[in-house]
């Protein structure tokens, strides 16, 4: 969706960024939040991800960390129509896409099918 509104912001002179952050230390408020109990079917998904957490090379940023970033590409020029505010999930990006690239090869023909085109 935001994609979409890029193109069709363009023409306007509109430029847009698909800001991707991540986690960020926060104190959100003095209260702790309440929270629901934990369902267990994501008990393993939950371990995988403090697991994750704990390795972690870099600590969480500072939030204030995170606006001036944020207003650099603001400032640009040209600036990206994403940006990650997170350099570790960088790797991780980079495996998604390759991984989505060859899915898309390998269905190519499909596609190619869905236009009239003969096997």
């Amino acid at each position: 969706m935001s994609e979409a509104l890029a193109a069709e912001a363009a023409s306007y002179g509109v430029k847009v960024t698909i800001a991707e952050p991540t986690q960020c230390r926060m104190a959100m408020g003095t209260t702790p939040p309440t929270r629901s109990a934990p369902n267990p079917a994501y008990d393993t998904l939950r371990a995988a991800f403090a697991s994750a957490a704990a390795q972690a090379a870099v600590p969480d940023p500072p939030p204030e960390a995170a606006a001036p970033a944020l207003l650099k590409p603001v400032d640009a020029e040209h600036p990206p129509l994403r940006v990650v505010f997170r350099s570790q999930v960088l790797p991780v990006i980079r495996h998604v896409y390759a991984e989505r690239l060859a899915t898309r090869a390998d269905w190519e023909r499909l596609s190619q099918e869905a236009e009239g085109v003969p096997a």
